[in-house]
């Protein structure tokens, strides 16, 4: 009997360090996992509707490090230029293209730029510029309640911390961003 329960007592052990020695390796994992996912994606909180009707305040959105370009549509992350947020903005113009808005409309090397995605039709009016090489014009989808480039001016393509690529929260707005058409359509005056 004594035998028999030294017996289980060893099997017990055996069985709790296997148990011991499985939790640490599933934690190991998931901060290997979690270190993988840091170095090319980033969550943030919106703060605000400047991004509205697209990214609506408090989503919970992801964006991408890793990037091989930025085009036109795309919707970046870059250091707010006056403090510690992550501006969250859609780029309308790119190095070397020239921006002009004019009746709420904004025009790239003369054509407008449909924009189905704006919140509401835009106030106000800028006069042409040419945005420099390797620099982008970016502006909120909600044009009367953003600060934008047409506040602090254009940002190097070098400053980007990453593209925006969904909505993960809430659930009932779960949302995987793709950039096929998003700003990339002009037409003639």
């Amino acid at each position: 009997m004594k035998k028999e329960l030294e017996n289980i007592n060893q099997q017990q052990s055996t069985e709790k360090k296997a148990k011991n020695y499985s939790t640490w390796k599933r934690l190991l994992r998931l901060c290997i996992l979690l270190a993988i996912l840091n170095y090319f994606f980033s969550l943030s909180i919106v703060p605000s509707d400047s991004m509205s009707p697209t990214i609506e305040p408090k989503d919970f959105i992801v964006y991408q490090k890793k990037f091989n370009e930025i085009k036109r549509g795309d919707i970046v992350g870059f250091q707010d230029p006056y403090g510690d947020e992550i501006f969250i903005k859609r780029v309308v113009a790119l190095g070397g293209e020239k921006i002009e808005i004019e009746d709420g409309k904004v025009y790239l090397n003369g054509k407008v730029l449909e924009e189905p995605y704006l919140k509401e039709e835009m106030l106000g009016d800028m006069e042409a510029t040419v945005i420099p090489e390797n620099e982008l014009f970016v502006m909120g989808d909600n044009r009367n309640s953003s600060a934008d480039s047409r506040v602090f001016g254009t940002i190097k393509e070098s400053e980007i911390r990453g593209k925006f690529i969904a909505i993960i929260l809430p659930f009932n707005r779960f949302t995987i961003y793709k950039n096929e058409e998003a700003g990339t359509k002009l037409a003639s005056r």
